[in-house]
């Protein structure tokens, strides 16, 4: 994530998470407090290019079309998410965040990428790929990813 995230996504995808009794990670281009679009600041758990996400086992990616755009340009996002593709990680992409897919190169609907508008349109779905640890059906696709 990066200025401009949906707050209130980020938030309850952490409540969702610790829920499940999985931990959500904020992960963005630097340490500094992320501005979300709600007002409130959003402490990075780590940076982009100091935890990559074949450390994670799935990447969200949360709305909010500054913080899309951002990570778009940096080029960061992309292969972040090009990356967790070419691992077999759960991809999930809400509002905004659809952009950085179609960016990555990553097709929204296909087996283990969700997208949706709300945390609640894609979570259980999501919750149950990630219980799976990997999306064996896109094994023979993910040579292609260039990351």
């Amino acid at each position: 994530m990066a200025d401009g995230v949906d707050g209130e996504q980020v938030e309850t995808l952490k409540t969702r998470l610790s829920e499940q009794g999985a931990q959500g990670m904020v992960i963005a281009p630097s340490m500094a407090p992320v501005s979300a679009s709600g007002g409130q600041n959003v402490t990075p758990d780590a940076m982009l290019n100091g935890l990559p996400s074949v450390t994670m086992d799935a990447v969200i990616v949360p709305g909010g079309e500054s913080s899309v755009q951002t990570l778009k340009a940096s080029g960061q996002g992309c292969y972040y998410l090009q990356e967790a593709y070419k691992h077999l990680k759960p991809i999930a992409a809400l509002g905004e965040g659809e952009v950085l897919l179609d960016a990555a190169g990553v097709a929204a609907g296909e087996d283990g990428v969700f997208l949706g508008d709300t945390v609640e349109s894609i979570f259980e779905p999501f919750a149950k790929v990630l219980g799976e640890h990997r999306v064996w059906s896109r094994d023979g696709k993910a040579n292609d990813m260039p990351a």
